[in-house]
């Protein structure tokens, strides 16, 4: 028997309970004990607290190191495709009230394969990180403690592999496989089904099940609201949400505000959601080939669509049902409080649920996204289309008709101007209308070669510079197009702001090159100085720009970057955990998503959380009791 020299403590909420509104949290404890002696391989140790905690029972093991999982290895278990030009583990350990622990140099590691238990590729770990060394512009070390990184990147052949580093043991198991990136994307996408509304969630599709809620056939009625998304805090002003809504309910009825997707813990679904058929829309876009085939298991697989293209119209069509015969795009639907009462699932909602009026941010949000629809689904169903075309044209000329220039404010320029020149844009690609050519030119930032969309909170102008990056002449002047116009029109991409634009992108995903090179773990942001918290967590990858940038210049550079950025949320963490459920060999199992608890189910597939928080930015700008 022996004593420990020192112990050392690290502690962590482990979910919480609501006890009638007295909320407490179980901690999980890790406890790290310095011996006189190291452990000898092969050995059995066991560990008691006879003295302290004798309730505890003894706990014996095995000390292999060379096959034992050790916490201080780190390795994305979503695993790496064979052609993947970066493969990369971590080492790194916290001690909690120990501070960070120091590693030897050039310690040796192996990759080990699991069936046979043979070593197939030896590397030495190289530091890449230092306690107090700052890792994005907001000047924070969030990782206190070396952390070494383990380079296997020449390793092609598929399997099922460990790392392990000699006197320290190993990480998870994770593949090297052609479909490991396509198994994690399906799992993530149908995420978005198991959050629908409107629809019972279950078999076929899934095993997580759910009655269909917020639907106006199971009573559900939604009253009109004077209130708009453009004057409350939910939104872009500064009102108080619930408040100002209920002070200016009306008694109408929107009668078919049914669909969409609920998120986290509430049963909201406003304006801020179109950026989610946006991507989508675009991924397949991007790559539409290998969409048309990649299957989502969801309700609309066995029609003509691609599952990636139902999924997205499955969120427009809501915004399109709240759209006024008017064309203006109400700004989502709201319950009369952030909470909803104590038991009660979606399909039980029983406060009072409102619909946002009309706003102009609102109807140009989905007049781009109504436009990318249509224009996606032509090729597919081209009556379907015109009425996404249509749609979106009377959402823009609402909000066209209702915009007063000088009336927004700095803040709001990033959102309200910056929505109607990327619908601008995607109109113009979708119609040829030289109208939308000229609007998108008079309000871009790129007819200056210096303009940057560095500006947190220019997300739209960054969107509006890949599309015109990509845009090209040839898919203008098509023939169908060609009948369409008078006089011969020929239409045309403005080169030099087309330049303008794609150099400000990748001067922008240049930024974001360098935040994975300087953070521990190779994660990116969405912009170097977002706070890592509400929103804006490391749990998501936040590489869609650095993709972008690739797409744009097949640069190695971004495609590095943007799979050095994966690897936190798929695992390689301090934590070792996959932020999407259903994913890896730990992931969360009690996110917030209350239809879960009210039933009991082990959470749905699919769920990407928002991940660790940097506290110091909420106690600086929030009050937490």
């Amino acid at each position: 028997e022996t004593q420990p020299a020192e112990v050392f403590r690290k502690s962590k909420p482990a979910g919480f309970v609501d006890k009638g509104g007295d909320f407490s949290w179980p901690a999980e404890h890790t406890l790290f004990l310095t011996l006189e002696e190291p452990l000898e391989a092969g050995n059995t140790y066991s560990v008691s607290f006879p003295e302290l905690a004798p309730d505890i029972a003894e706990l014996s093991f095995d000390y292999q190191p060379n096959a034992s999982r050790s916490e201080a290895l780190q390795v994305s278990q979503l695993g790496f495709r064979p052609d993947d030009p970066l493969k990369v583990g971590y080492l790194s350990m916290w001690l909690g009230d120990g501070g960070g622990l120091d590693y030897p140099d050039n310690l040796e590691f192996q990759l080990i394969e699991v069936q046979t238990e043979e070593a197939v590729y030896n590397g030495t770990a190289q530091q890449v990180h230092t306690p107090n060394q700052s890792e994005d512009a907001r000047d924070r070390d969030y990782t206190l403690t070396e952390v070494h990184q383990l380079d296997f990147s020449s390793v092609s052949q598929p399997g099922n592999y460990r790392l392990c580093v000699e006197g320290i043991g190993c990480s998870f198991n994770f593949p090297i496989g052609q479909n490991v990136w396509q198994e994690a994307f399906t799992t993530s996408a149908r995420g978005f089904y198991h959050q629908r509304s409107g629809i019972a969630i279950g078999a076929p599709h899934s095993e997580f099940s759910r009655p269909r809620a917020y639907h106006p056939e199971d009573g559900l009625q939604v009253y009109q609201s004077g209130a708009t998304l453009l004057e409350v805090e939910m939104g872009l002003g500064s009102l108080e949400t619930f408040s100002t809504l209920s002070s200016k309910k009306t008694e109408t009825l929107v009668p078919n505000a049914w669909g969409g997707y609920f998120d986290a813990g509430d049963w909201d679904r406003r304006t801020h959601h179109l950026s989610v058929p946006r991507g989508l829309l675009e991924l397949h876009n991007l790559f539409p080939e290998h969409f048309k085939t990649a299957s989502l298991n969801i309700p609309e697989s066995q029609n003509q669509l691609p599952d990636i293209v139902d999924e997205a119209l499955w969120s427009v069509d809501f915004f399109r049902r709240l759209q006024t015969p008017e064309g203006g795009i109400r700004g989502g639907i709201q319950a009369a409080a952030e909470i909803t009462a104590y038991g009660t699932g979606s399909w039980q909602e029983p406060q009072l649920v409102m619909a946002y009026a009309p706003d102009v941010w609102s109807s140009y949000t989905y007049a781009g996204v109504a436009a990318r629809a249509a224009f996606t689904l032509k090729s597919y169903d081209p009556e379907r289309a015109s009425t996404y075309q249509e749609s979106a044209l009377k959402a823009m000329a609402y909000a066209e008709a209702n915009y007063q220039e000088g009336t927004y404010t700095e803040e709001l320029q990033h959102h309200v101007k910056d929505q109607r020149n990327l619908a601008a844009l995607e109109l113009y690609r979708l119609t040829q209308d030289s109208q939308w050519h000229e609007l998108f030119l008079a309000t871009t930032l790129f007819n200056d070669p210096a303009a940057e969309v560095s500006v947190y909170g220019q997300q739209e102008q960054r969107d509006a510079a890949f599309l015109y990056a990509r845009l090209n002449t040839a898919e203008l002047n098509t023939t169908e197009s060609s009948e369409a116009r008078t006089n011969d029109q020929t239409l045309s991409i403005d080169e030099p702001v087309q330049e303008n634009a794609k150099n400000a992108f990748l001067r922008y995903a240049d930024t974001l090159v360098a935040l994975t090179q300087t953070s521990a773990f190779g994660w990116s942001k969405d912009h170097p100085e977002s706070p890592i918290g509400w929103g804006n967590g490391l749990g998501a990858p936040q590489g869609v720009n650095l993709l972008q940038a690739h797409a744009l210049t097949q640069n190695q550079k971004y495609l590095l970057a943007g799979i050095s950025s994966t690897q936190f949320p798929g695992g390689a963490n301090p934590d070792n955990t996959v932020f999407t459920t259903g994913l890896g060999d730990r992931s969360p199992q009690n996110p917030l998503i209350i239809d879960q608890r009210i039933t009991n189910q082990a959470p749905p597939p699919g769920i990407t959380i928002y991940g660790p928080s940097d506290l110091s930015f909420y106690n600086k700008y929030w009050t937490i009791e």
